[in-house]
C-alpha cells in the first residue's frame, strides 16, 4: 500500500512541477527533490512491503514512507485549494495572476513551512534505510542460510526447481490435465489431482499451471477481444497499486479499461469471488471471501488506510484515509478535527442513514480534501451546502435519496468525474452542470409507473450537453428535440448511452449521432409514447462494432439492418416493437454470431415463432413476455444449441408447449407464468408416458408462476 500511495504521488508532483512552475517559485527545487527522492525509494517498497511482516524494522522504515507520502499529498491538496479553486482548469488551470494576492501570502508561507519539514523527513527516511540496511542484510543472509541448513523442509519444493527436461514420465498426465483445464466449457470447473506423497502431483499441476498461467478462458474462443487484447498490450499480470483505487490511463486504454483488467486479475487469482454473472458471462456481483476480509479490515486499520464506523462506536478514527459507515447510530461521536485526511466517505445500512443535519456538520468541520462522497440511501431530502465547497470532490451518490432539485452551486466541484443520480425525483439539471468538464458518468433518472408497461423517466438537459466532451456514460437523457440529439453525437468517448423520449422524426438524426459514437459498448433508447415508431433505418448506418447491450422500447416497422451486423452484441432487449410475423424478423436475429441473451416483450405480433435450425448458437437465455397473439412455439434440431434458460410469461394464447423442446440438451431451466389455464393444467399433470412429458424430462427445473396476492409465486414441477 505504500508502494500504492508513493506511486499516486509522484504523479501528483510530476504534474506540479511541469504545469504549476510559476506558482512554485522558490519551492520548485524542494518539490522536484522530493519527486527524486519518493521515487528512488519506491523502487525498494514492493521487496520490502512483502518483507515487512517479519521484520519490525522494515515495518516501521515501510510505515513512515507511507505517513511522508500522506502529508505530501494532503499539502499538495491544500495548496491546489488555497491556489487553483474556482478556476475551469483545476490543479492544472493557469493561476498564476493570483500568485500575488495579498490573502494568500499567510497560506503560501504556510504551505512553504511544510514543504520544507517534509523535504527534511524525506532526508531523515532515506538516511535511516541507508544506515540499517547493511545490519538487515546480514541478519537476512544469515537467516536464509540458517533455512538451508535446517533440515525440516517441505521435499515437495524440491521438484519445483528441476528443469522440465529432467522430468520423466509426466508428459501423459500434463497433457490430460491441460486438455481439462482448457476443455470448452463456461461453467466453474474444479480439477482434482489425486494421488500417493511423491508421485509428482505438485510438479504435473505446476507445469500445466505455467502453459494456462495468464491466458483467457478458452484460446479457441476468438471473440473475447477484450481479454486477447490485453495480452497484445503487454499486460503482464500484475496488480500494481492502480487496483487499490489509484487507476491511471495507459495508450491506448482508458482508466475504465485497466480497472476492469485488474478485476479481472483479481478474479483469476482468486482474491475476488464472483458471485453472480449475466446470461452473457459479464459480471453482476463479486465478494471476498470472509478469511480474506479479515486480513483486508485489519491490514487498513493497521495503516490507517480505512475505518469502519458502526452504532458501537465511541470516537472517530485518527488520520484515517477512507471511512466506511454501516447502520449509524442516533447518537453519533462528536468532534471531526481528525477526519481531516479522509478522502472518501461511503454510507450502507438502511436502519439509521445519514440525515442532512448531520451531514452539514460532519463535512464542515472535517474533510475539505475529500474525494469520494457516497450517500446512496442516505436520508437527505436536499444536499448540504457544504458539498459544493469540496474542491476535489470526484466522485458524489445521491441515488435512492429525497433530494428533488440540483441547485447551481455543483458548477464549483470542477473536479467531478462522477455524478450519480439514479431512483431519485429529480428531472432537470441547472445549465451550471456544463462547467464539469471532467465529468465522466453523468446517470439520472428512475423507472416510473409499470402498470402501462412503458414508463422510464429521464431529466432535461440544457442545451449544450456536448460540451461535456469526457462523458463515458450518459444516462437517462430526454431527447424529445433535434438539437439535443445532435448534441450528443459531440460525446465520442460514451460508452453507455440510455436515451428516452425520442420522437420518430428525430430517429434520422440519432442513427446519424450514432454513427460517430464508435466506442459505445451499451445502448438504450425509448420512444416519447408506447405508439410512437423508432424511425432507425436509414442510409447512414452506426458502426457500433464494440457494442455489447442493445434495448429498444416503441415500434419497430422492421429490424434496422445495421442491428444485424452487431458482432459483438451479447444482449439484447425489445420492448413494444410489435414485429410482424411476414418480415421474418426473430428469424435474422438468429444470425447474431454472439448473442447470449434475448428479451421480447411485446415485441411480435405473429401467431407462430419457429426459431431455425443453425440460428442463435449462443443463445443462453430467451425471455418470451406479453405476446399477446403468439399461439405456439417449434425449435428445430440444431437451433439455440446453447439455451440454458427459457421463460414465457403471459402468451395466453399458448395452449401446448413449445414444439422441441427435447431439442434443447443444454437446457437447465423452463419456466411458465401468466399463461392460459389449458396450458398450465396439461403442464401440471403430465402422464410420465405422454410424448409432452418426454419432452421436459431432460429439463433439471421446470417451474410455474402464479400472481398471488401481488407478487408472483413460483411452483416447481
Amino acid at each position: 500500500m505504500a508502494e500504492s500511495a508513493v506511486g499516486f504521488l509522484i504523479k501528483q508532483l510530476s504534474t506540479l512541477l511541469s504545469q504549476e512552475s510559476t506558482l512554485l517559485g522558490g519551492l520548485q527545487p524542494d518539490v522536484q527533490f522530493i519527486k527524486d527522492e519518493l521515487g528512488s525509494m519506491k523502487a525498494f517498497l514492493r521487496q520490502a512491503e512483502a518483507k515487512e511482516d517479519n521484520d519490525s524494522q522494515l515495518q516501521e522504515w515501510v510505515k513512515q514512507v507511507r505517513e511522508v507520502a500522506y502529508d505530501t499529498e494532503d499539502v499538495l491538496n491544500d495548496f491546489a485549494f488555497r491556489f487553483a479553486r474556482g478556476h475551469a482548469d483545476g490543479f492544472c488551470g493557469g493561476v498564476g495572476k493570483i500568485y500575488n494576492s495579498i490573502k494568500n501570502l499567510k497560506a503560501r508561507h504556510r504551505i512553504s513551512l511544510e514543504i520544507k519539514d517534509i523535504k527534511a523527513r524525506v532526508v531523515e527516511i532515506s538516511a535511516r534505510r541507508q544506515r540499517y540496511q547493511p545490519l538487515h542484510s546480514t541478519q537476512e543472509r544469515d537467516s536464509s542460510s540458517s533455512n538451508v541448513a535446517n533440515a525440516d523442509y517441505d521435499i515437495r519444493d524440491q521438484a519445483l526447481l528441476i528443469e522440465e527436461a529432467k522430468l520423466v514420465g509426466i508428459d501423459q498426465p500434463k497433457k490430460e490435465l491441460v486438455s481439462k483445464i482448457l476443455d470448452d466449457h463456461s461453467h466453474l470447473q474444479l480439477v482434482s489431482v489425486v494421488g500417493m506423497g511423491g508421485l509428482g502431483k505438485t510438479t504435473l499441476v505446476k507445469k500445466a499451471q505455467r502453459i494456462c498461467q495468464g491466458l483467457p478462458q478458452r484460446k479457441k474462443d476468438k471473440d473475447k477481444i477484450d481479454e486477447w487484447e490485453m495480452i497484445l498490450h503487454g499486460f503482464g499480470g500484475e496488480v500494481d497499486g492502480s487496483a487499490l483505487g489509484f487507476i491511471e490511463e495507459k495508450e491506448g486504454m482508458t482508466a475504465t479499461d485497466i480497472a476492469m483488467r485488474y478485476l479481472k486479475e483479481l478474479i483469476n487469482r482468486s482474491l475476488i469471488q464472483v458471485k453472480d454473472t449475466w446470461a452473457d458471462g459479464k459480471l453482476k456481483e463479486c465478494g471476498l471471501h470472509d478469511f480474506l476480509r479479515e486480513i483486508i479490515v485489519s491490514k487498513s486499520k493497521e495503516q490507517s488506510f480505512t475505518a469502519i464506523i458502526t452504532r458501537y462506536c465511541t470516537r472517530w478514527p485518527d488520520k484515517v484515509r477512507h471511512l466506511a459507515i454501516h447502520n449509524f447510530t442516533d447518537n453519533p461521536p462528536q468532534g471531526f478535527s481528525s477526519l481531516k485526511c479522509l478522502r472518501s466517505v461511503e454510507t450502507f445500512g438502511y436502519e439509521d442513514p445519514l440525515t442532512t443535519s448531520f451531514l452539514s456538520k460532519f463535512l464542515c468541520g472535517g474533510p475539505k480534501f475529500l474525494k469520494v462522497l457516497n450517500l446512496a440511501s442516505a436520508e437527505l431530502d436536499s444536499i448540504p451546502k457544504e458539498v459544493f465547497k469540496l474542491f476535489h470532490l470526484e466522485y458524489l451518490d445521491l441515488s435512492g435519496t429525497r433530494v428533488k432539485v440540483i441547485p447551481k452551486s455543483i458548477g464549483q466541484l470542477q473536479n467531478l468525474e462522477f455524478l450519480i443520480l439514479a431512483e431519485t425525483t429529480i428531472m432537470e439539471l441547472p445549465v451550471e452542470i456544463l462547467k464539469l468538464r471532467k465529468l465522466r458518468t453523468l446517470t439520472v433518472g428512475r423507472e416510473g409507473d409499470y402498470s402501462n408497461n412503458f414508463a422510464l423517466w429521464g431529466f432535461k438537459s440544457p442545451d449544450g450537453i456536448g460540451k461535456l466532451t469526457s462523458l463515458e456514460s450518459l444516462s437517462c437523457i430526454e431527447v424529445d428535440n433535434g438539437k439535443i440529439v445532435r448534441e450528443i453525437g459531440k460525446l465520442v468517448q460514451l460508452r453507455q448511452l440510455s436515451i428516452t423520449k425520442l420522437r420518430r422524426e428525430d430517429g434520422k438524426e440519432l442513427v446519424s449521432s450514432l454513427s460517430r459514437l464508435t466506442n459505445l459498448r451499451e445502448l438504450y433508447i425509448c420512444s416519447i409514447k408506447e405508439e410512437e415508431t423508432l424511425d432507425l433505418q436509414h442510409s447512414v448506418s452506426p458502426r457500433l462494432a464494440l457494442l455489447t447491450t442493445l434495448s429498444l422500447s416503441g415500434r419497430l416497422e422492421r429490424v434496422p439492418e445495421w442491428l444485424i451486423s452487431l458482432q459483438s452484441l451479447r444482449m439484447l432487449a425489445l420492448h413494444n416493437s410489435e414485429l410482424s410475423e411476414d418480415e421474418n424478423a426473430i428469424d435474422c436475429l438468429g444470425h447474431l454470431p454472439n448473442l447470449a441473451d434475448l428479451t421480447l416483450y411485446r415485441a411480435y405480433e405473429g401467431e407462430t415463432l419457429c426459431f431455425k435450425a443453425g440460428g442463435f448458437r449462443k443463445l443462453r437465455q430467451l425471455g418470451l413476455v406479453q405476446l399477446k397473439r403468439l399461439k405456439w412455439v417449434r425449435v428445430e434440431e440444431e437451433s439455440m444449441s446453447s439455451l440454458q434458460e427459457f421463460v414465457i410469461i403471459g402468451c395466453k394464447l399458448m395452449e401446448s408447449l413449445p414444439l422441441g423442446l427435447q431439442n434443447l440438451t443444454k437446457l437447465k431451466g423452463l419456466g411458465l407464468a401468466d399463461m392460459s389455464d389449458e396450458l398450465i393444467h396439461k403442464t401440471q399433470n403430465l402422464d410420465k408416458q405422454s410424448e409432452d412429458y418426454q419432452t421436459i424430462s431432460h429439463i433439471p427445473q421446470v417451474g410455474i408462476g402464479h400472481w398471488i396476492n401481488g407478487e408472483w409465486k413460483t411452483e416447481f414441477l
